[in-house]
């Protein structure tokens, strides 16, 4: 069992999905179908929790780097999930500062008046999380295909930090992935589980966090990231044309597949054309980072 949890896969995979699926069956337990389905999404920050102690192990307060400031934020979600609730407002307010908070901390240490790139991708990063907020938080009514499009998301995610040479970032976000496949496949059959609010908050801010770090630091490249974008959108195309809930979830886990293999196929490209001699940061702001 401690050979596997030293592997990549056990750290990646199988811990945090065996964890998610534990803990999720654990909260249905003792509640009732409704209130089952709507807490059960806390097992899926369990799972991330713990993928991310066997990779990286317990980091110091207050963190120092990205890597370990992004365990604090995966923290943070869970009181602002407890928190969410439908009201509009309380939404928008959750959505802007969970933005600012993520993007400002993973940016403040090179948040100078002398860096203005620096800031700039801040801003883009923090529109990126905005917009990421409003489309999910429009597909709640429909059961899977937000938690679709974060895995496959995640996975998009690991492919490009994997093939980018940022090893824990690839397993990190692989652990996302996993942690929410683990929370569904035990909820699957509860017809009121479906990607509410806690959800989001639970499974898109450790994805944006992982994305920010990398466009600020470097580790993946951008290029790589941007059809990933396309995920956010797909949902509006499919059930305009496929209403039913099986036949849409099944089409946007087919065309979900074309993003994924366009990001590896970019990054496979720029991998390859990688000069080994002569280090080349993936983003013009982590190229400023390490000279400064």
């Amino acid at each position: 069992m401690l050979d596997l949890l030293a592997h990549p896969i056990g750290q990646s995979i199988i811990l945090p999905f065996t964890v998610s699926m534990f803990c999720a069956f654990l909260i249905q337990l003792p509640l009732d179908g409704v209130r089952g389905a709507h807490w059960t999404v806390f097992g899926i920050a369990a799972g991330i929790l713990a993928g991310y102690l066997v990779i990286l192990d317990l980091p110091p307060f207050p963190p120092r780097s990205s890597s370990q400031k992004w365990f604090y934020i995966v923290l943070l979600t869970i009181p602002a999930a407890i928190i969410a609730n439908k009201n509009r407002t309380v939404t928008k307010i959750l959505c802007w500062l969970l933005a600012l908070i993520v993007v400002g901390w993973l940016a403040s240490p090179i948040l100078t008046w002398r860096n203005p790139s620096a800031l700039l991708s801040a801003l883009v990063l923090i529109l990126i999380s905005l917009t990421t907020f409003k489309q999910f938080d429009t597909i709640s009514d429909y059961r899977f295909h937000g938690f679709l499009i974060l895995i496959f998301g995640a996975i998009g995610i690991s492919i490009a930090s994997g093939l980018g040479e940022s090893a824990s970032v690839a397993q990190l976000a692989l652990a996302v992935a996993t942690a929410t496949a683990g929370a569904c496949f035990v909820s699957w059959r509860n017809l009121n589980f479906r990607f509410n609010q806690p959800a989001m908050y639970i499974g898109i801010v450790p994805i944006l966090a992982l994305v920010s770090q990398l466009t600020l630091f470097g580790g993946a490249s951008i290029f790589a990231m941007l059809p990933l974008l396309t995920l956010l959108f797909i949902h509006q195309g499919i059930t305009r044309f496929i209403p039913s809930q099986k036949g849409s979830v099944l089409a946007m886990g087919m065309i979900s597949v074309v993003p994924l293999a366009i990001t590896g196929l970019v990054a496979a490209h720029l991998e390859s054309a990688y000069d080994a001699y002569s280090f080349s940061p993936a983003t013009l702001i982590a190229q400023r980072t390490i000279e400064s």
